[in-house]
């Protein structure tokens, strides 16, 4: 895998692609740069959501999208990062919330890899795009947006990457996006188990009720205890999943309040595991 760094609009979108091999169609020369790449996020909860009024369109159509070398193409989204550190408990062993997204979003990301999937990351952990790069390159492509919801203060917010990903649509044709995330509840310590959420009203809504079909039949119990899968209104759905004509989904893998979901999230051996399941369900699913 290469590793790069950011310098421009375009060797900062460049840098999440290269690694993918999917990067064409440009004339930019890419530093060779050793090194691993970490990220920062900001992740706004539904309630917050619910006054994002506009959703970023893109000028370009798709079906079945699929890169020229006829690959499918997944975008993996690590939630949180930077100083947005997502959820914090005593139960995660001195990790946050973003440190355990990202660790199993790497980990996603080369099981796809392994099964022939192009792999598009947000971030990597150590760097993302800039609000001007990603709006510059929306405006290339047509995608309508709100520069004020684009410039909340927030790191990287949530409303900023679903125009990234809008963009790597237009761009490349995405088949699927999936947000990766820990969740948390005050004073219950008992609830736990995975959820995966995604927009009713989403074109590609027979992927996704079929991505948690499996995920469910998959997961429970060897993974989880139980899963909770929500098709969620326009009012209930989180900003990344229903802003975007993408097919999307943001997957809560377990509790961080609860002791035993915890456990899992931390271990090395149940994160390998999550990681090749999800790989298996998105094939499964995006060769249907």
């Amino acid at each position: 895998m290469k590793k790069t760094v950011f310098i421009s609009a375009f060797l900062a979108a460049a840098m999440l692609l290269s690694s993918c091999g999917i990067f064409k169609g440009r004339n930019t020369t890419l530093p060779d740069v050793s090194g691993t790449v970490k990220v920062e996020n900001e992740q706004t909860s539904k309630t917050a959501e619910a006054d994002v009024s506009n959703s970023p369109q893109s000028s370009n159509s798709k079906s079945n999208a699929k890169d020229t070398d006829g690959k499918m193409i997944v975008v993996l989204d690590p939630g949180h990062g930077f100083k947005d550190v997502g959820c914090q408990s005593p139960n995660l062993n001195g990790q946050d919330e973003k440190d355990i997204t990202l660790s199993v979003t790497l980990k996603v990301k080369s099981a796809l890899e392994k099964l022939g999937v192009q792999v598009i990351l947000t971030h990597d952990g150590q760097q993302h795009l800039s609000t001007e790069e990603i709006e510059a390159e929306a405006d290339k492509y047509g995608i309508e947006y709100d520069s004020e919801k684009m410039r909340t203060g927030a790191v990287f917010s949530a409303y900023e990457r679903v125009i990234l990903e809008t963009v790597l649509d237009a761009q490349y044709g995405v088949d699927l996006f999936v947000s990766l995330h820990v969740n948390s509840v005050e004073n219950s310590d008992y609830v736990r188990g995975m959820s995966i959420d995604y927009y009713e009203n989403n074109p590609y809504i027979h992927r996704l009720e079929s991505l948690a079909e499996k995920l469910e039949s998959s997961a429970v119990p060897s993974l989880a205890s139980k899963m909770k899968i929500f098709s969620n209104s326009y009012e209930k759905s989180y900003i990344v999943t229903k802003f975007t004509d993408v097919a999307s989904a943001l997957i809560e893998m377990g509790y961080s309040t609860n002791k035993d979901d915890a456990a899992l999230l931390t271990s090395e051996k149940w994160q390998n595991s999550f990681a090749d399941t999800l790989a298996d369900c998105i094939v499964d699913v995006l060769e249907q």
